[in-house]
């Protein structure tokens, strides 16, 4: 405990000791787990714009030249929408030119007030999705150890910080 290693470093090496012959070094085999430390930080608003999404879909096209766009805009001003483009790109005469494609979700926005307890529940559970999804998969052999959780306060919110320890299996096994 407390000590480190770092990337190239042998943590495993065998000797075969023997009364009539010299020390000869042999191929070692092990297992080297680590704990690690890391953490998950976020902030978290007590207001929060949320979009509803309305399922109404509107579709348009357009046509960008040398990083030029031109949308043929058939949308409401008046609403909002999340837009995905898909292009197909090609050249003319030296000019990028794309053909491109509009897909619009309509939403609308409310805003959401939460208190610092469910701001704290969603925290920690956002955490505990993230080491769990993103962290522990990615990792050989992994386990969660130990978690601490840190909670400040902001001006409009909090600032959630999850310290937390991950034994892990490191190593690779290379023969001399």
């Amino acid at each position: 405990e407390g000590s480190y290693v770092e990337n190239g470093n042998i943590v495993i090496e065998g000797v075969m000791y023997s009364k009539i012959l010299e020390p000869t070094l042999v191929p070692a085999k092990g297992v080297v787990l680590i704990n690690s430390n890391n953490e998950f930080k976020k902030e978290y608003k007590y207001e929060e714009i949320v979009k509803n999404y309305t399922g109404k879909k509107r579709y348009t096209i357009g046509i960008t030249i040398n990083s030029k766009e031109n949308m043929l805009n058939y949308l409401n001003k008046d609403k909002k929408y999340d837009i995905t483009k898909n292009s197909k790109t090609f050249n003319l005469f030296g000019n990028v030119i794309s053909l491109d494609f509009y897909e619009c979700n309509e939403y609308t926005e409310t805003i959401v007030t939460r208190t610092k307890e469910e701001l704290v529940d969603i925290a920690t559970k956002e955490s505990k999705e993230y080491i769990n999804t993103q962290v522990i998969p990615n990792l050989k052999n992994a386990k969660l150890v130990s978690e601490d959780y840190i909670v400040e306060d902001i001006q409009d919110g909090i600032f959630f910080t999850n310290k937390y320890v991950i034994n892990e299996e490191i190593g690779i096994f290379r023969e001399r």
